[in-house]
């Protein structure tokens, strides 16, 4: 039994191993962007954010998203701080005060077809420092609404509070890669208006950060080669057993 347990274990070294790192590019929005006097980066339809190969803006004509840093702050609306999860920066999906629901954000990745895949991600809502018993820019809680390869999969609300500053709240979502890449979209689901004027409802913030995709936990099938070379192994080992029981006998 010994030497079947080497074998087998010989059999399992012989598979093909699979990294598991990290696959998003500029999942933190830490990439150097061009950043106005307010310390705001906005992003129209097309816009790549960041270095090439990593996020691209996305949404009608005439909408934008943007980036903020850990030091934004509008006190006109009682906002202490717009704090990122980590980092210096985090994306705001409504862009301009709110631009609707099909402002956001989306990245390419190399999958691999039927591996299971863990996205995870954290999502932002913004309080007033009076919290939200009247009229503000920053009522409802954010809302992302997440897209696999085109397909909506998924809507996931933060309505967690901080008063005066963001709230931050992780979510995941596991998937099977049905090739060998994977568009990823995420879109600002939280209502809203662009005109700048306060209400009872609604949020002019959607805020998105330190997005990672890996390998969900899945278990490893062996490879023909090694199953072929364990089932030629298993006859052999049944002689050599029955020659020493013999040989005992």
């Amino acid at each position: 039994m010994k030497l079947l347990y080497q074998l087998l274990s010989v059999s399992l070294c012989l598979l093909p191993a699979v990294v598991d790192a990290g696959l998003i590019q500029n999942g933190g929005f830490e990439d150097v962007v061009p950043f106005n006097p307010a310390e705001q980066a906005f992003f129209t339809p097309g816009d790549p954010i960041g270095n090439s190969g990593g996020w691209v803006a996305v949404g009608n004509s005439g909408t934008n998203v943007v980036i903020l840093t850990n030091s934004y702050t509008e006190p006109q609306f009682s906002i202490t701080q717009f704090n990122t999860h980590s980092g210096n920066q985090a994306i705001d999906l409504t862009g301009g005060y709110n631009q609707g629901p099909s402002a956001g954000i989306k990245q390419t990745v190399a999958t691999t077809t039927g591996l299971g895949y863990h996205l995870s991600f954290w999502v932002g809502t913004a309080t007033p420092t009076f919290g939200t018993g009247q009229a503000s820019g920053y009522v409802d809680p954010a809302t992302v609404n997440l897209s696999i390869n085109g397909v909506a999969a998924s809507s996931f609300t933060n309505s967690d509070r901080t008063n005066g500053f963001v709230n931050w709240q992780g979510f995941s979502y596991d998937f099977i890669a049905a090739g060998s890449s994977t568009l990823i979209t995420f879109l600002n689901g939280t209502a809203g208006n662009s005109s700048g004027q306060v209400s009872t409802s609604g949020s002019w913030y959607t805020g998105l950060d330190d997005v990672d995709l890996t390998l969900a936990a899945v278990t490893t099938v062996p490879a023909p080669a090694s199953l072929a070379l364990v089932l030629t192994a298993l006859p052999g080992l049944a002689m050599v057993r029955v020659r020493r029981r013999n040989k005992l006998a």
